[in-house]
């Protein structure tokens, strides 16, 4: 990664990366263009969220403090290589994102949200699946729109 620096700015690596998060807190990603799908921890989804909504590694810095307790040169560390390990997966790339978003709103939102009490920081987990990767290639709808979901080719 070229600018790894706390200022660093990212972005969803292409409208072939979608993303779920479910009421647990445990998120998953799926890649439409090579079938590998991802599951996040709940300090990984929301690491991967922040940052794929353009906001500066910095800022997820103070959101993820802001959630969970531990000491900020431990947050900004795992938040550093997560980061570093989203780019190297294919599933972050460095940038802002293309629609001008107010990425340090989405950060203030996240904030003024975050529970009153934090909780004991576990470090953000990316764990890798090809098991389905033939079944989601195969797929007829694999196929997806400028929004990044899955579209069928007839509905293009």
């Amino acid at each position: 990664m070229s600018d790894n620096g706390a200022a660093a700015r990212f972005r969803l690596a292409g409208p072939e990366i979608i993303s779920e998060t479910f009421d647990d807190g445990e998120s998953v990603v799926v890649n439409l263009e090579n079938g590998f799908y991802f599951s996040l921890n709940p300090v990984g989804g929301l690491v991967f969220d922040l940052l794929g909504s353009g906001v500066s590694r910095a800022a997820a810095e103070q959101v993820v403090g802001a959630r969970y307790e531990a000491a900020p040169g431990t947050i900004c560390a795992a938040v550093a290589d997560f980061a570093t390990h989203l780019v190297e997966e294919g599933l972050l790339a460095v940038g802002a994102p293309a629609d001008g978003s107010s990425a340090e709103d989405v950060a203030a939102q996240v904030r003024t949200g975050a529970a009153d009490g934090r909780v004991p920081f576990e470090n953000p987990t990316l764990t890798v699946y090809t098991d389905m990767q033939d079944l989601l290639l195969a797929d007829p709808i694999h196929d997806y729109d400028e929004t990044g979901w899955p579209a069928r080719i007839d509905e293009r």
